[in-house]
């Protein structure tokens, strides 16, 4: 592959992400994404939760997993 073909890519993920989130909205895009993980047996983890109702709304949608300032902040990395 190509960088074209992987700048490609990224764009259309991106442009099928935003016409998805104009049709459905914003909520009803995470509710199927985690409905689908869920149906493949797969697990989820929002990032970027900055706030308790953020980490509310994904816990009602069932993520399994989440980071962001609201869980920890970042800290130093481990010593070896």
């Amino acid at each position: 592959m190509t960088e074209h073909d992987d700048l490609t890519d990224l764009y259309d993920r991106r442009y099928f992400e935003q016409r998805l989130k104009a049709a459905l909205g914003t909520d009803r895009v995470a509710i199927v994404i985690v409905e689908i993980a869920a149906q493949a047996g797969m697990q989820t983890v929002a990032e970027g939760v900055e706030d308790a109702g953020a980490l509310a709304l994904l816990r009602e949608y069932g993520v399994d997993y989440a980071q962001g300032f609201h869980i920890h902040r970042p800290g130093p990395l481990p010593e070896d």
